[in-house]
């Protein structure tokens, strides 16, 4: 199960650019619980081609601090 914390939205140069920060939450088989991660979905526009590429990336070390700071970055044009 999957859940949106947060999005973000690049503007001027970078307005082709928004970032998701999701919260997942999986079953471990392994030590019978479940375990949560917070995902980023990096997301770009291309309008001129009428293209949009997602991107989904696991954050290390799993932290949403870590998450909504990667995706405000690059939206804002700083690239992780």
């Amino acid at each position: 199960m999957m859940k949106l914390l947060s999005q973000y939205y690049g503007d001027d140069e970078f307005a082709n650019r928004e970032a998701k920060v999701h919260l997942e939450e999986k079953w471990s088989s392994v030590s019978q619980e479940y375990r949560q991660e917070y995902v980023i979905e990096f997301i770009t526009k291309n309008e001129k081609i009428n293209n949009t590429t997602k991107e989904w990336h696991t954050t290390r070390p799993n932290s949403k601090i870590y998450a909504e700071d990667a995706a405000e970055n690059w939206v804002m044009g700083i690239d992780i």
